[in-house]
């Protein structure tokens, strides 16, 4: 793995397992489910989307995932078995659809744009007895959600530091637990990197160093890119 992967994938792995795995929470992708069953993950391209397929699909996850369309083969090629248009307006009921209106897991790698009413949507009606429906987002929560029938979370990845957090006027407690989570986290996803298991996102390296970040935002910001990481190395000039 090169350096260039590897600076690629810090944060995807902390948000990928306190959002998927100490939140939601889904079994761990070293104890795989016996029986699939279906998962949602509302931005498949992105780069926390990107590795959230591949843990889902080790996990024996059937992986339904949103992307726009020039990036579906990607996506595929990353583990998703089926993929469905992220802009449109019918994707959560196409996605309900598909599932036979038993989608009981999403999470939701962009939490704007409609993201969150279409995996609402999308998952499951109504639960049976014991079954939970959960949703979670990669962002500070909204003020409201559509349903109030489902279990929703989010992560900030600072919390993994086990130390008090202070977010503009948002202040959170030290957790300490956390800490402790991700070190045990961190372990297993070693030895799933180290057997080639999990892939760096696809990523767009440009020149330009530090300084050239402040383009690559702006890219970022007018949607010029889609479906990579931006990566610099800033030894460069």
């Amino acid at each position: 793995m090169s350096f260039e992967e590897a600076a690629s994938l810090g944060v995807a792995i902390v948000t990928v397992g306190q959002g998927m795995y100490q939140q939601i929470p889904l079994p761990w992708p070293n104890q795989p489910l016996k029986e699939k069953k279906p998962i949602l993950i509302w931005g498949g391209s992105s780069g926390m989307g990107a590795v959230g397929i591949q843990f889902a699909k080790l996990s024996g996850f059937e992986v339904i995932a949103t992307a726009s369309k020039h990036n579906f083969d990607y996506v595929k090629s990353l583990g998703a078995d089926v993929v469905f248009d992220s802009r449109s307006p019918t994707t959560g009921a196409e996605i309900r659809a598909y599932t036979n209106d038993k989608l009981y897991y999403a999470w939701d790698c962009i939490g704007e744009h409609g993201s969150t009413e279409g995996c609402f949507e999308a998952l499951t009606s109504s639960a049976p007895e014991g079954q939970k429906i959960y949703y979670g987002d990669i962002l500070l929560p909204p003020d409201s959600f559509p349903r109030d029938d489902v279990v929703t979370s989010w992560s900030l990845g600072y919390t993994a530091t086990g130390e008090q957090v202070t977010m503009g006027s948002h202040y959170f407690e030290a957790q300490p637990e956390h800490y402790e989570w991700i070190k045990k986290w961190v372990l297993v996803v070693s030895e799933l990197l180290q057997a080639g298991k999990i892939r760096a996102p696809r990523l767009d390296i440009r020149d330009g160093g530090l300084q050239g970040i402040a383009q690559g935002l702006d890219d970022l910001k007018t949607g010029k890119v889609s479906g990579s990481k931006l990566v610099y190395r800033i030894a460069e000039p």
